[in-house]
């Protein structure tokens, strides 16, 4: 008869039990590297890859991108005996103090502390580029919009998705436009009354 009783206690309490609450989860160490993405304030679920640093593998933190609205896992920068100190840009990684072009040609940057890019901000002055003869960029935000561009070696203007930023001026809203740019000994009918 004790041993039911006893078996009777042990159930009750241990239904009575409460876990204590999980610690809030600390944050790792180090800091998130700069960015140079330029995006849009475009908050959509699937551009949320983490909530926290403990969603993130090994080192890892959990870094925002893009208003706040992008959160990714990437590997610190700043912590002592880590060799990933550094920066990125241009989706490049690159090491404190190594310099490197800038995306538009005619500057010079050079990673900083802190995962930090510092450029020079000379006038760059190329020749004038053909709008036409420009190839397809797509670049590299993830947007949708459907472009037209015209396709040197077909003479045509041919329809793509434009990702939203860091294109080039070959890129039109519509057909007819990309047709009246570029697209030259073009058969348009003529209309007679």
């Amino acid at each position: 008869m004790k041993a039911i009783a006893l078996i009777l206690f042990a159930c009750y309490v241990s239904s009575q039990y409460v876990p204590p609450p999980k610690p809030f989860p600390r944050e790792k160490p180090g800091t998130c590297p700069v960015s140079d993405i330029i995006t849009t304030c475009e908050c959509r679920p699937e551009l949320i890859t983490c909530n926290g640093d403990n969603e993130c593998p090994g080192s890892q933190k959990c870094c925002s991108y893009g208003c706040g609205c992008r959160t990714s896992c990437m590997d610190p920068i700043g912590l002592p005996g880590i060799q990933k100190v550094g920066c990125m840009y241009n989706g490049k990684r690159y090491r404190e103090g190594e310099s490197f072009p800038s995306i538009d040609g005619c500057n010079t940057c050079s990673c900083v502390a802190k995962g930090g890019v510092v450029c020079t901000k000379r006038a760059c002055i190329k020749p004038i580029k053909d709008v036409c003869s420009q190839p397809k960029v797509v670049g590299p935000c993830r947007a949708a919009f459907r472009r037209f561009w015209y396709n040197r070696r077909t003479n045509q203007c041919e329809r793509f998705i434009y990702g939203g930023c860091r294109g080039n001026e070959n890129n039109f809203e519509t057909i007819q436009e990309c047709q009246r740019r570029c697209q030259r000994n073009t058969y348009r009918p003529s209309i007679t009354a």
